[in-house]
């Protein structure tokens, strides 16, 4: 959906229109990861040691060979002039497909957890949201700005970045306050607050990428960020919706439970294989 929709610009707005809600409502996705992520983690007490190591192993082991697997076939398939060797030698530098952008950035979120855990649980409530606005509101706020100036200027943040950025770190701390905050209010006030949030985030990426697509006169994705001010607006929303409704999950029965659990079990395969798609 990404090339109809890079494509059908300007010449068939019809199928950009619809290729553009295609490519905005699945969106609050990484986020989500990131925040569930952080709910996860951000509580436990990690040490650099085997139990780390282990972690990283879990996502560096399918990320090498995923990506191993995507070169060959890319080779296999469309006879490039790359050299094989040297493609397979560039995946700790490279990602050699979009898709895999994720697992790098999870390998340095692990690799600097007994870290994060520490300044998360020594800070403040009001220290860390200032957290989060430092590493991730005030440069998402900022991008936003510059891009709807239509001025082409630089942004404050990346899109699927493979390095160590503190705008990651930001949406774990995001994430594991808001669980936290569960706790504090009613069911129904915190659905309200998600769908409230989902509908603007979702509402501003899609108005946001009209506007500039047409003021650049050509298909802007950038808007689809994962930590662009619109995908975390929208997946906030989402993620309060599917957390306040915490209680029905863990009533469903037995059989659900378990296949969730074998879900999740192969979910970052399943991630990772979607690369040769």
């Amino acid at each position: 959906s990404g090339y109809v929709y890079t494509k059908a610009f300007p010449q068939d707005a019809s199928m950009w229109n619809k290729m553009l809600w295609v490519n905005a409502i699945p969106r609050f996705a990484v986020p989500c990861f990131l925040m569930i992520t952080g709910v996860l983690t951000l509580g436990k007490e990690y040490n650099y040691g085997r139990a780390l190591l282990q972690k990283v192993l879990r996502i560096l082991v399918p990320l090498l060979a995923w990506s191993a697997v995507y070169v060959i076939t890319r080779k296999l398939l469309w006879h490039g002039n790359e050299n094989l060797v040297e493609e397979l030698l560039k995946i700790p530098f490279k990602r050699q497909d979009g898709s895999l952008w994720y697992a790098y950035q999870l390998i340095w979120l692990y690799l600097g957890m007994p870290f994060w855990q520490t300044l998360y649980r020594y800070l403040s409530l009001k220290l860390r949201w200032c957290f989060v606005a430092f590493s991730l509101g005030i440069p998402g706020v900022l991008t936003m700005l510059g891009e709807l100036s239509l001025l082409d200027v630089p942004e404050y943040l990346p899109f699927t970045s493979i390095e160590p950025i503190i705008c990651y770190v930001g949406v774990l701390f995001l994430g594991k306050m808001l669980y936290d905050m569960l706790y504090d209010s009613k069911k129904i006030f915190t659905f309200s607050k998600g769908v409230l949030l989902a509908g603007c985030g979702l509402g501003i990426m899609v108005a946001a990428s009209v506007y500039v697509s047409h003021g650049k006169n050509e298909a802007v994705s950038t808007f689809f960020s994962e930590v662009r001010l619109p995908a975390i607006l929208y997946g906030s929303g989402m993620f309060l919706i599917f957390a306040s409704m915490k209680d029905f999950f863990q009533k469903l029965p037995g059989f659900f439970m378990r296949a969730i659990y074998l879900i999740s079990k192969v979910s970052l395969g399943v991630y990772l294989s979607h690369c040769v798609i």
